[in-house]
């Protein structure tokens, strides 16, 4: 067994040893296979969105949001999701799910972690629109839960994560992978991408995992790891949140053509960013 199998199988037995966080991947695994399923009934997904009422409540309050405007107030789950569709569904059920799993850890870190991700996932939908509207939810859930293995590492690695915090805070322009597989011996990526088949996330979604550093190594979902790639360096330079390291990256120069972005429009996409990330976060509160 090789070292970086032995860390990430080290990972898994801590995880598993946090009840808060058995709960959340059960919770997790569970919608996903379900949803995996293209004939899945209503009836079964809203019985797993039922078994948290945190996220009973934030399905109804998104049904019964002006959004939709409804003359009659949807009361039930089932009618929730027949209103939202399986797509939005999704993305609200992972965006309070990881809310949740990061506001247990109540720190600054955490905090910090989940406003940048949360933002990602607002810009990695807008860039994505642009050219391939139809991958827009995917692309909100592959942004949201790109930094997933970072939650893993900073909660069950307290003392290397402060060790690590203390360098960038010495030299923040500094890439942090090459600084984790020092520290950690691996790095977000790949305990991200881990997780997230050990939880049965969807291919897109594990793919921008493994690759929102290094897109040119994907043989697929491109699209949608690009647009992931960007938000996060577009969050990074907004300052919403922090992942950890504020370095931006070089983004390679195919990628804006191949995502139809021109340079009139970037402005346009920070400003959309930043309203979204504003009112979301307001009517989460």
């Amino acid at each position: 067994m090789d070292k970086t199998t032995t860390i990430l199988n080290n990972l898994m037995i801590e995880v598993q040893k946090n009840k808060d966080i058995i709960y959340i991947s059960t919770v997790i695994t569970e919608f996903q296979q379900a949803m995996s399923n293209p004939e899945v009934p209503i009836d079964k997904i809203a019985g797993i969105i039922e078994k948290d009422p945190g996220l009973t409540s934030a399905v109804l309050k998104t049904a019964n949001s002006s959004f939709y405007g409804l003359a009659k107030k949807v009361a039930t789950v089932k009618q929730a999701i027949s209103v939202l569709g399986y797509r939005t569904l999704e993305k609200i059920f992972l965006t309070q799910t990881l809310s949740n799993s990061l506001k247990t850890q109540d720190s600054e870190i955490s905090s910090n972690l989940w406003q940048h991700s949360l933002a990602t996932a607002i810009a990695s939908q807008i860039i994505v629109s642009i050219k391939s509207p139809a991958l827009s939810e995917q692309a909100f859930v592959a942004g949201l839960l790109h930094d997933i293995g970072k939650f893993i590492l900073f909660n069950f690695k307290t003392n290397e994560t402060n060790f690590l915090i203390k360098k960038l805070e010495n030299n923040p322009f500094q890439y942090s992978i090459p600084l984790e597989m020092t520290i950690y011996g691996v790095n977000h990526q790949e305990v991200g991408a881990f997780f997230a088949q050990q939880w049965q996330f969807p291919e897109v979604v594990f793919d921008s995992i493994k690759y929102h550093h290094n897109v040119d190594f994907a043989s697929r979902n491109k699209e949608v790891i690009a647009s992931v790639l960007i938000a996060n360096n577009f969050i990074k330079a907004l300052e919403l949140g922090k992942s950890s390291s504020g370095c931006i990256e070089l983004i390679p120069h195919w990628l804006w053509g191949f995502l139809g972005i021109k340079q009139k429009m970037i402005q346009n996409i920070l400003i959309q960013t930043k309203d979204k990330f504003t009112a979301l976060t307001a009517f989460m509160e």
